[in-house]
């Protein structure tokens, strides 16, 4: 299962590692809000009306595990349908990077914002954003899968790499995340699932081995063995019933 944007995803996932692992020491140094994190967020505090705010907060939503969790298996068993490999791969990576960001959690433990007003209390530790880090390993994951099994119409879902922007924006809106919480959870998502779709797409190593009848090269290496194995003399009579009469 091939795509054609791989070495683009190694790419971008090596840039989201040095940009993950910069914020990281940041926040560890620095708990509070660091970089751009006060500007943004008392500029969207700003911009706060009633309306907008209940609009968004319903927005936000679309992150939360009552959404997503159903989403994530629903879109498995139907990529399952298609191919177990490629439902392996997202299973990996969905439960994966839910592991990785509770582990951050705790391990750095920031606090939430506190130099804006939070719309609502939400549960749990900042930094990385578990929105944003679990819709960006959701929609990667789902575009990976689409270039590879080269459906027709895989260029349209790039258009769902727009719910985690939309998500992690929703979250500084908030006031519940600082913006390096969000940014982070996208970098290490785009980390974690491009390593996935590594390991995945090797033909070698189990549980992704590809069967034999999908990779050409094993399917020609199958057909030499059972010739081989053949007993000679049937193999020779075969060959002079196919053969042409002398002419």
């Amino acid at each position: 299962m091939d795509s054609p944007r791989f070495h683009r995803s190694h790419l971008s996932a090596a840039v989201a590692l040095l940009v993950f692992v910069a914020l990281l020491v940041t926040v560890l140094f620095e708990q509070g809000p660091v970089l751009f994190d006060s500007i943004v967020l008392q500029g969207l505090e700003a911009w706060r009306t009633p309306a907008r705010t209940d609009f968004i907060r319903g927005l936000t939503g679309l992150g939360n595990k009552e959404f997503m969790i159903p989403a994530s298996v629903v879109v498995v068993l139907v990529v399952a349908w298609r191919s177990r490999r490629a439902a392996v791969f997202l299973a990996a990576s969905y439960i994966g990077s839910a592991l990785l960001n509770e582990g951050l959690k705790i391990a750095v433990d920031r606090p939430r914002p506190s130099i804006v007003l939070r719309v609502y209390e939400p549960r749990g530790l900042s930094f990385p954003s578990g929105h944003s880090q679990g819709t960006m390993a959701f929609a990667l994951g789902l575009v990976l899968v689409f270039w590879s099994l080269r459906f027709e119409w895989r260029g349209r879902m790039l258009a769902i790499l727009a719910l985690p922007l939309v998500v992690g924006w929703t979250r500084t809106y908030l006031g519940v995340h600082y913006p390096s919480d969000v940014l982070a959870g996208w970098c290490l998502a785009t980390v974690w699932v491009t390593a996935c779709y590594t390991w995945f797409r090797h033909d070698h190593l189990p549980p992704f081995a590809k069967a034999p009848e999908e990779v050409p090269e094993l399917r020609e290496e199958v057909r030499e063995s059972a010739r081989s194995d053949e007993d000679p003399t049937e193999a020779s009579e075969s060959a002079a019933a196919v053969a042409p009469p002398p002419r």
